[in-house]
């Protein structure tokens, strides 16, 4: 992912300067923004696995965001975990293009999270 996730790689930062990944397990990816302490997320991968799922990670290791992509590679969930805005601390946005908007999370969006904790607790 490029800068802010362009897909094209020709943005500010190259494509894959932008984020380091920590760990990969199947199509998860747990990565950090490493050009700046603000955890944002990517809007677009060029992964060919269009499956793949990103779990940005705070610069102190805990789980921010859970984002999946769209068959285009486009951003299309981000399950949130580090703060409320009256829908729980977990909570789901769902995005069209570029525009995110809040959803109601299901019982699959919770079981990704659920898994992707097990998942860097044992690896941490």
């Amino acid at each position: 992912m490029g800068g802010r996730g362009s897909a094209s790689g020709k943005g500010l930062n190259p494509y894959g300067t932008e984020f380091k990944t920590l760990l990969a397990v199947d199509n998860i990816k747990f990565v950090q923004h490493q050009l700046t302490n603000v955890q944002k997320i990517p809007l677009e991968t060029q992964s060919s696995n269009r499956n793949r799922i990103y779990v940005i990670l705070t610069n102190d290791g805990e789980v921010k965001s859970i984002a999946t992509y769209g068959k285009d590679g486009v951003i299309d969930r981000q399950i949130d975990a580090d703060h409320d805005h009256g829908r729980g601390t977990v909570h789901l946005h769902k995005w069209e293009g570029y525009e995110r908007k809040p959803a109601e999370i299901t019982e699959s969006d919770l079981k990704l999270y659920e898994r992707v904790l097990r998942i860097w607790k044992l690896k941490k």
